[in-house]
């Protein structure tokens, strides 16, 4: 199972990269919006763990950009900043799920469980 990490700050998508592949799963990272929506065309992953606050394109125009492409398209959307208002946009738009920053790697890796049973 693939995963796309969507992150501007090197060090989550590292810590994230590192834990998802101890899991086994397949995993590719994007610094920023533009790469994200390039990379989940390119590499069609199964799952987008997706930061909401990033410079330039935020993940909101990302998570638009993915359901524009895959309506079917499975996204958890990561933020330190969870304003109930943005929490509610996403899941409106699609998004699986919301997680807070720091991201506690048991509600992830629960979260991950969850999304894959819901596909069944």
């Amino acid at each position: 199972m693939k995963i796309l990490v969507v992150d501007d700050e090197p060090s989550i998508c590292e810590l994230l990269s590192e834990f998802l592949s101890l899991l086994g799963y397949q995993v590719f990272t994007a610094g920023n919006g533009g790469e994200a929506v390039s990379r989940f065309k390119e590499k069609r992953p199964d799952i987008v763990l997706l930061d909401i606050k990033m410079p330039g394109m935020s993940g909101i125009d990302v998570l638009r950009k993915i359901k524009e492409h895959d309506s079917e398209a499975k996204v958890i959307m990561v933020s330190a900043f969870g304003d109930i208002d943005t929490v509610r946009t996403t899941l409106k738009m699609g998004a699986f799920r919301h997680l807070e920053k720091p991201v506690d790697l048991e509600l992830l890796k629960k979260t991950l469980i969850d999304l894959q049973e819901s596909k069944t």
